[in-house]
């Protein structure tokens, strides 16, 4: 809506679609290949997907260790773990689960990277266009 009301001041970029997020988990998604292409001298990764998998079992096997009767106490055990930790239930199996980070809320560095891709196209069209 702003950006409708101040053109060529602020630029709207549409979210990426279910499907892109699905070919880019998958690895077919055109920037994907942009991507592969480009030379690294150093690349940080957040967790690998394996130790994230380890932590996530871990998360389900203690929440089905703690058998919740009383729902009082089950809120006051959560709340006093928050204290302590911020991770979040685990992130469910799905499309773009690949592509957050371990608490469940920020992207991982791949997310970060394919949205940082996805704003800079979305910016380069826009500058294209005023060229036209």
């Amino acid at each position: 809506a702003l950006s409708k009301e101040y053109p060529g001041s602020l630029l709207f970029i549409e979210a990426p679609t279910v499907k892109m997020i699905d070919e880019i988990e998958k690895g077919e998604y055109y920037l994907c290949a942009k991507r592969k292409t480009e030379i690294v001298l150093l690349a940080l990764k957040d967790i690998t997907l394996r130790v994230r998998d380890e932590i996530k079992n871990l998360i389900r096997k203690h929440k089905e260790h703690h058998d919740f009767k009383d729902n009082e106490r089950e809120i006051e055990l959560h709340y006093e773990a928050s204290k302590h930790h911020n991770l979040s239930d685990p992130i469910p199996d799905g499309i773009g689960s690949k592509l957050v980070s371990i608490d469940g809320v920020h992207p991982n560095d791949d997310g970060y990277d394919f949205w940082g891709r996805h704003i800079a196209e979305g910016i380069i069209k826009e500058l294209r266009l005023k060229d036209e």
